[in-house]
C-alpha cells in the first residue's frame, strides 16, 4: 500500500545546464557518467535539508562521446520527524539524490534529442550504497544558490516560474 514518504521536496532547481555536442565523426554515447553529492543541513531547522547533485558526462572517450559536459540541480528537501536523527542525512541524501537524478534524466533527454547524435538517456542507478558525503555551506534562498551572475540580477527576489 501506498502512503506519504518521510521526505518532502520542497522545491528543485536547476543551477548549472552546460552540455555540449561533439561534432567529430563517429561519436558514441558518452561511456563515463559521474555524480557528484552535497548536502548541508538548515541550521535553524534541522528538519531541512539541501541537496546539490552534480552530473558529468566525461568527453574523454575513443571513439569521441557525442555529447558531454554536467549538469547541476538543487534539492530542498523536509524529512519526517520519525526519521531516527542519526539517519536522516544519510536517506535524505540516497532519496533526494535518485529524484534529483530523473530530474538531470529528463533535462539531458530533451537537450541531446534536438543535437546531432541520438538522444542520451542516463542509465537507471542505485545512490543505496552512499556512505561519505560532501558538506556545503546551505543556501538561504534559491536565489543564494545560484551562480554569482545570476544572484547580481535577482538581487532582491527570488527566481520566478517553476523550476
Amino acid at each position: 500500500p501506498m502512503g506519504p514518504s518521510p521526505f518532502t521536496l520542497e522545491r528543485a532547481f536547476f543551477r548549472k545546464i552546460a552540455i555540449q555536442a561533439s561534432l567529430e565523426k563517429g561519436a558514441v554515447p558518452p561511456k563515463s557518467i559521474k555524480t557528484k553529492i552535497k548536502t548541508a543541513q538548515n541550521p535553524s531547522d534541522p528538519l531541512r535539508v539541501q541537496i546539490i547533485l552534480t552530473v558529468a558526462l566525461a568527453a574523454d572517450s575513443q571513439p569521441p562521446a557525442g555529447y558531454f559536459g554536467e549538469v547541476e540541480l538543487v534539492g530542498l528537501f523536509r524529512i519526517s520527524e520519525k526519521i531516527p536523527a542519526e539517519d536522516r542525512e544519510r536517506l535524505t541524501a540516497i532519496n533526494g539524490a535518485t529524484l534529483l537524478f530523473g530530474m538531470a534524466r529528463e533535462m539531458i533527454c530533451t537537450i541531446t534529442a534536438r543535437g546531432p547524435w541520438p538522444m542520451f538517456v542516463l542509465p537507471v542507478v542505485s545512490f543505496a550504497g552512499l556512505k561519505k558525503l560532501e558538506k556545503g555551506p546551505l543556501a538561504s534562498s534559491p536565489a543564494d544558490a545560484a551562480p554569482t551572475e545570476l544572484k547580481s540580477a535577482n538581487k532582491s527576489k527570488e527566481p520566478t516560474g517553476n523550476p
